[in-house]
Formats: structure tokens, sequence, C-alpha cells
């Protein structure tokens, strides 16, 4: 976050994982107590091309282990910007990320609440609001701390949906929240012919290589032969032999035709929706998808994006 704020990076956010493991296979969990202790997290900044490359090999060499992904994507300030264009194939989806103060207010609704009630009016196919814990927002650094509000401390709220759905549901939340930045990116519906292109020569910076980003939008509640499905998910792909896996657990959202929910105070059974983010190679991913859908079946939207992974410069540890 210190090499964010210092290139003055437009908006960045850092989100906590609640369940994942990495190349050393080591599995962390918020289920269980020793497992809590080093739980993975995920950080993302959004600028220009030009400086988000210059972040990129900074940030490369602050890592001794984890993993660095470039991802394009189209910003819309107040939700009237163009849309990015579709993806040619009936799979084709398009993914949105609005950039939300965590205490905004839509009249007496929450900024979050009254936008994934428009998604879900529009008849998106899933959205997911997660809490940042640490971010950058209109130039300054807003942490969370145990005893503040966090007020400014950015918040995510990442959709899927067919193009019209979510463009017309990006111009109604853009005229409810004038201020909000918009993310949009094309995505693929899981399944049919996977494709990438093979490593990019290393130059003087950190090399890269064409990966694919998989994307598990699924329920806190779901199960497989009434087992959690969350933790059986990372469980297989760490038993196939995936690189990694982080399992970021929402408080808001829905999938499908399900009314909007998050977490109620009441409740004994953890009803938050979780986003799963797994990335490698194209031909690897082929294989992690059916490993997914032996255990999600149809009860989870599985979205593929292409990344560029990075990695430091060659000779280096």
């Amino acid at each position: 976050m210190r090499v964010f704020a210092s290139y003055g990076v437009g908006a960045a956010v850092v989100l906590r994982g609640g369940e994942g493991f990495g190349p050393r296979q080591g599995f962390r969990t918020s289920s269980g107590l020793t497992l809590s202790e080093d739980l993975p997290m995920v950080a993302v900044a959004v600028d220009s091309p030009a400086t988000i490359a210059s972040v990129a090999t900074e940030v490369a060499e602050l890592l001794d282990e984890g993993l660095l992904t470039l991802e394009p994507v189209m910003l819309a300030g107040n939700g009237r910007g163009p849309g990015a264009e579709a993806l040619p194939g009936v799979d084709s989806r398009r993914r949105l990320t609005v950039w939300l103060d965590r205490h905004a207010r839509v009249g007496r609704s929450s900024a979050y609440a009254a936008s994934v009630a428009v998604l879900h009016k529009h008849g998106a196919d899933a959205a997911i609001v997660l809490l940042g814990i640490d971010g950058l927002a209109d130039g300054a650094r807003h942490r969370a701390g145990f005893f503040s509000a966090n007020r400014r401390v950015p918040m995510l709220l990442s959709a899927v949906g067919g193009s019209g759905a979510i463009d017309r549901a990006r111009q109604e939340i853009g005229v409810l929240l004038p201020t909000a930045m918009f993310e949009t990116s094309d995505v693929r519906l899981a399944g049919g012919e996977i494709n990438g292109a093979g490593p990019v020569p290393p130059g003087d910076g950190p090399s890269t290589e064409r990966n694919l980003r998989l994307s598990i939008y699924a329920g806190g509640l779901d199960a497989y032969e009434g087992i959690r499905q969350q933790g059986l998910l990372l469980r297989v792909l760490r038993r196939a032999g995936a690189p990694g896996a982080t399992a970021l657990q929402g408080f808001y959202g829905f999938r499908g035709k399900q009314p909007p929910h998050g977490e109620s105070f009441w409740s004994l059974r953890r009803r938050i929706p979780v986003l799963t983010e797994v990335i490698d190679r194209p031909d690897a991913c082929r294989r992690r998808l059916e490993e997914i859908e032996s255990v999600t079946g149809n009860r989870a939207l599985v979205v593929v994006a292409p990344v560029e992974r990075l990695s430091r410069p060659a000779g280096r540890a």
C-alpha cells in the first residue's frame, strides 16, 4: 500500500481472504484457530497502464512469495462511460466492479445494498460485496481500525451478468452514486475451449506469462454430499496440484434468482456469499474447471478472464 500511495494510484484496496492456499500448499482458514493466524490477502490497484506498469515492477521486488497479475479494465467515473466490447460467443459476460465508501448512503439505504438491488433488478447473474481493510481513495490512505467507524475505507462490489444487464445497471447506479468509480471487463462463462498465449520473453523488468483467472461465485451454505462446498472445493484444488486459490468472504450479495441477502446477527449458519479466485496456465485451467465442477456442479457461477502473470526478472530468486 505504501508503493501504491507513493505513485498516487487512482484507487487501491486490500481484501482479507477467509480461506486459501499458495504455492507452498499451506492451507489457511478462518474456521481453525491455528490455521487462521496467516490468512491470505489480496491487494488491488487501478490506474493508467503506464502507472500500473511502474507500480508492478516495484511491487514485484517486494514479493518473496505470492502472485502478481495484470488485467485490463475499462474505467468510468460516473457509470455513463462507454461499455466494453463483448467477447464473441454465447458464453460472453461482463464483470462490473464498483468502488464504494463503506458507509455511503442512498436515501435510507446503504450504497452497497442499493447497488446490489439495482443489479438484481436488471438480471445480473451474481453480485458480491467485499469489505476492504486498507485502501486509497481520493488521494488519501484509509486503514480500518477496531474502534473506528471506518467510513472512508474502500469496499468493492463485484458483479457478473450479460452485457446489456450490466450496462443498464451501471447507468442506474451511476445516477444514484455520481462520485463512484466503475470498472468493466469481459469474461466468459466456464466451459468450451480455453485459449491462451504462450509466455512473453522477459525484458529488463518482470517477465509475464498469459494465465487465466477463474472466479467462482457461490454461497456460504452451498453443500456437496452434506459437506460445506467451499472448504471441499479448496481441498480438491489443493490435492490436484493447483498453484493456489483464495476465497474472499463477502457480507452481502446474491446469485441467480435468489434475493439479495447478507449475514444475520441471529443466524447460527453463515449465509454470506463467497468469491473464490484461482489463477493458472490455460492448459491447467481445463483440469481446474473439471475439479471445480466435480464439487459445485451447477450450484456456482464460474467465469474466466485472461490475466498476465508477472514474475521477477530472470536471475532473481
